[in-house]
Formats: structure tokens, C-alpha cells, sequence
């Protein structure tokens, strides 16, 4: 896998087609999140081994470690996140206020941004 950063100028046009695929209310779907995680989470077994090199070149820590303090954790959240999503994104009645009978009241969670953002507490990983 070669890795490469990308040219400063190819930032505003990715971040115009993130937002662009965004106003789509695909991300609304509980299911494309899944899969997207799922996703997420398969890359991570299949560059397991190049993300384990980088971060021993980096900090100069060893498979076992990099596995257990990183690469584990993160998989456990992503799991961990596909077993709840459904449960965190159902919309939950609330008791409305007197000053607005007849109507009904919910909290309703949803996606608000354009990226996932994933870099859990102080580790050096941050798949995303």
C-alpha cells in the first residue's frame, strides 16, 4: 500500500463532494452507516499489517503492542457500534410541554457532518 498525502488542492473539491453526497440524507440510513463501518472495519484487517509498520516507524512500537493498544480497541468500538446503532439512532418520545398541546414531542438522532471521525481517547491511530 502506498501511502501518500493529498494535494492541498484536491482538499476543497473532496470536501465539496463530501458535503454534496451528504445533502443526499444517504448517511440518514442506519443501514448505509453499517456498512460504511463495516467497511471501515475491513480495511483495517486488510492494512493491519502496513497500519502496525507506520506506527513502529513512527513510535517505535511493536505489533503486539500496536494490536493490543490500538488496532483492537478501535475494532471492538466499530463492532461494538454496528450492534447498537439501531438502538442509538431510534427516535424516542419526549413529553411535550403543556404550552404546546396537541402536538408530539421526539428527540431524533441523526448524522450532522460530512466525515466519520474516528480517534478514540489519546492513541496515535486515527482511521479516518
Amino acid at each position: 500500500m502506498d501511502l501518500t498525502n493529498t494535494p492541498a488542492e484536491q482538499l476543497d473539491h473532496i470536501m465539496e463532494s463530501q458535503k454534496s453526497f451528504f445533502r443526499t440524507e444517504a448517511t440518514l440510513d442506519t443501514g448505509f452507516r453499517k456498512r460504511s463501518l463495516k467497511a471501515l472495519y475491513n480495511a483495517i484487517e486488510t492494512h493491519e499489517q502496513e497500519l502496525a509498520e507506520a506506527i513502529l516507524n513512527d513510535l517505535r512500537k511493536s505489533y503486539e503492542e500496536v494490536y493490543l493498544t490500538e488496532i483492537s480497541i478501535v475494532k471492538a468500538e466499530i463492532r461494538e457500534a454496528v450492534r447498537n446503532i439501531g438502538k442509538w439512532s431510534k427516535r424516542e418520545r419526549r413529553k411535550t410541554p403543556e404550552t404546546l398541546f396537541g402536538s408530539k414531542s421526539y428527540i431524533v438522532r441523526e448524522p450532522l457532518g460530512t466525515a466519520l471521525i474516528v480517534s478514540p481517547w489519546n492513541y496515535p491511530s486515527s482511521f479516518c
